[in-house]
């Protein structure tokens, strides 16, 4: 009898203490919206994505303090990446591309992952670079003027 109380105790107190109940979150923030026009200066970021893992659990404060607690970290697998404006000269269009990863207070450049890329607006007005399709409405030396057309 004294055994089986014990085992079952042991048992209550294992189960009590492991975390439970995982739920991964996906989340976003973008400082653009899809067809709503901007205006950047050169030099300035035309759209920036940040995308990271927002994780919560529930963890067995013990009985005194309630039982089970939520708990929750949102800074796993934080990745952004920016669109740069870097001028134009003619009918030439230059777009920088920047990738970071880190957390949300200490990023890190991978300069690997630094692109500079160009663009005739003489064929088309509409630039699309990885998942973003942009539409140029008016572009020179001191500003762009954009719409971000689709981002998927």
């Amino acid at each position: 009898m004294r055994k089986s109380l014990c085992l079952i105790f042991l048992v209550v107190i294992i189960v009590g203490c492991s975390n439970r109940n995982y739920i991964r979150t996906p989340m976003q923030k973008l400082t653009y919206t899809v067809g709503q026009n901007a205006s950047m200066p050169v030099g300035s970021i035309m759209v920036s994505r940040e995308t990271w893992l927002k994780l919560c659990w529930e963890y067995w404060a013990g009985l005194i303090n309630g039982g089970y607690r939520p708990r929750c970290d949102e800074d796993i697998d934080r990745f952004k990446e920016e669109l740069v404006y870097a001028g134009r000269a003619g009918n030439i269009l230059r777009i920088a591309y920047k990738e970071y990863k880190g957390n949300e207070s200490f990023y890190m450049a991978r300069p690997a992952f630094f692109q500079e890329v160009t663009y005739d607006l003489g064929s088309s007005d509409i630039i699309v670079f990885r998942n973003f399709r942009i539409k140029v409405l008016n572009a020179n030396n001191e500003k762009i003027v954009f719409t971000v057309v689709d981002d998927k």
